[in-house]
Order: C-alpha cells, then sequence, then structure tokens
C-alpha cells in the first residue's frame, strides 16, 4: 500500500565548506569597514566639543584675568591719585603756614594758621597727620610761643588714629576733637596742660596717669563711658518724669518723656542746661526751653 522513497543525502564537500567560509570572513570586514567609517566622524565631534568647551574655559578665565587686572590698576591709580591728592595738601600746608610765620603780625597769622589746620587735617592720612604735628612742633605752634602759649589749633580737629608717642606736649587743647583710636604711648604732659573738653577718646591708648593728668570734663573715655560732666547750671533728671528745678530753687514744670523714652526703661538721666526759657505766655497750653540750642518740650499739669 504504501511506497518507500529513498531521500538522498548528498555529502559536505569541501568546496562548500570553503565557499561559507569566505562568505563569513567577508561579513566581518564588512562590519570592521563600517565600525570604522562610524567612529572617526565620532572622534572628530568629541574632540570638537572638548575644545569648544576647553576654549570657551580659556576665554572665560581670560576675561576674568582681564577683570581682575583692570580693578587692580583702577585701585592702584585711585591709591596714586589719592596719595599725590595728600601730599599736595600736605605741601600746599606747610609752605603757606611757612610764609605765615615769616609774617610781622604773629597774632593774626595764628587765626589763619588755625583756619588751614583743620581744614587740612580732614584731608590727610595717619602718617602725614603724624608729619603735620612734627611741623607744628617743631614750629612752636602746639606748645609754646614767644609771645603767648598757643594751644588752640587743634580744637574741633578730626585726629582718627594719630600718633603721639613719646611726644612731650605742654598746653595743648583737643576739646572737641575727635581722637579715636589715637595713640598716646609715651606721650608726656603736666597735670592740667592737655585739655580733652567733650573729646571723643574712643578706643585711644592712652594711660590712666595720663587720663589723671588731663582735663576730662564731657569725654568720652577709651571705653566708651563718659568722663566728668560739667554740672555747673545743670538740671539732673534722674527719672522718666521729675519736677525740674532751676540753680536758684524755683520749681518749674515737669518734663513728659512717655512718648520718646520706651516703656521698658526704668529711668533715664539727663544733662540740661538751660540757656534760655521761652515767654509763659504762649499761645498754645506747653512751654519750653532751649538747652544748647535743642528744645524740650515741658507740658503744664
Amino acid at each position: 500500500m504504501f511506497r518507500r522513497h529513498s531521500v538522498a543525502i548528498s555529502p559536505i564537500t569541501k568546496t562548500n565548506f570553503s565557499s561559507y567560509k569566505t562568505q563569513s570572513k567577508s561579513n566581518y570586514r564588512e562590519w570592521i569597514k563600517f565600525f570604522l567609517s562610524a567612529l572617526i566622524p565620532l572622534m572628530i565631534g568629541v574632540f570638537t566639543v572638548v575644545t569648544t568647551v576647553l576654549q570657551q574655559k580659556l576665554s572665560y578665565q581670560q576675561r576674568e584675568q582681564d577683570k581682575e587686572d583692570a580693578r587692580l590698576f583702577r585701585q592702584q591709580s585711585e591709591r596714586q591719585a589719592d596719595n599725590l591728592r595728600i601730599e599736595t595738601v600736605f605741601d600746599n600746608y606747610v609752605n603757606d603756614v611757612s610764609e605765615l610765620l615769616t609774617m610781622k603780625n604773629q597774632t593774626q597769622n595764628l587765626v589763619h594758621i588755625r583756619t588751614k589746620t583743620l581744614p587740612s587735617l580732614r584731608q590727610l592720612d595717619a602718617e602725614r597727620k603724624q608729619h603735620l604735628f612734627l611741623f607744628l612742633y617743631e614750629s612752636g605752634l602746639i606748645y609754646h610761643h614767644h609771645m603767648e602759649p598757643i594751644s588752640s589749633l587743634l580744637r574741633f580737629a578730626l585726629l582718627v588714629k594719630a600718633n603721639f608717642s613719646n611726644s612731650k606736649l605742654a598746653t595743648m587743647d583737643f576739646s572737641a576733637a575727635s581722637l579715636v583710636e589715637s595713640v598716646f604711648t609715651g606721650a608726656l604732659w603736666k597735670e592740667g596742660n592737655v585739655n580733652f573738653a567733650n573729646t571723643n577718646l574712643t578706643g585711644a591708648i592712652i594711660s590712666n596717669e595720663q587720663l589723671h593728668n588731663s582735663t576730662l570734663y564731657n569725654c568720652i573715655l577709651p571705653n566708651g563711658t563718659w568722663g566728668l560732666i560739667y554740672t555747673k547750671n545743670l538740671v539732673v533728671n534722674g527719672d522718666v518724669e521729675q519736677n525740674v528745678r532751676s540753680v536758684s530753687g524755683t520749681e518749674m514744670e515737669s518734663i513728659e518723656m512717655s512718648n520718646i523714652v520706651p516703656l521698658d526703661v526704668r529711668s533715664v538721666r539727663m544733662f540740661i542746661t538751660f540757656i534760655e526759657k521761652s515767654n509763659s505766655s504762649s499761645s498754645i497750653d506747653e512751654d519750653y526751653c532751649i538747652c544748647d540750642n535743642v528744645k524740650f518740650s515741658i507740658t503744664k499739669a
């Protein structure tokens, strides 16, 4: 019923194997060629990106360096300009004062010297201020004069960080001057010969002995506290609201400070010098006094 069919299996010959091997090698070479052809542009792209990033970084660093160089150059130019300006102020001061000292009317010339000294001190640095003091000292202007003692040239002067080390001071008047962080190490003067009244000595290097030999009324001491307060003709208020009496003892109205002093303040110490008192027939229901050009409102009961 069924017929058997024979299937002939051809054997793998040597020729067919060689052909398959040759085809595999050909495909392998094609893949290598494709990879190499793709790798070259990829490397070029990576190189381009890296080069661009490096160039941008170098450009940024160069710009920052240029800015820093410009800033340093500007600062140097400003320092040179300031130094030239300060040197010009000092030279002009020395020349003008030297010329005034050669004139006959010494008393009037001293007034002119004072008017030149104060504005010049405001414009000089610490080094030139020291040279200026030495010039005044050697000229006999800040310790004595053959006609009369001279002590007022440095009143109201700006003498921040001034150096008076190892100097000899006599009849010196620093009243109302600013001597913040100034140095008096080794400086000598006799008792009462140096006046620091109304002077700011905050941070100054000065010994207790030197302070003891000085006039310190209304002076801010190196530690920031106040020296002796000149109490002549002063009215002292020890509380926020307290009756005020004049020097003669006449009772005046109380000072209302509730709108000025915070509620958490327990007491306020005031030193008031009455210069003048307003007319009591004022149209408003209050009176006031002028205290060193400051008006304090005094509300009537």
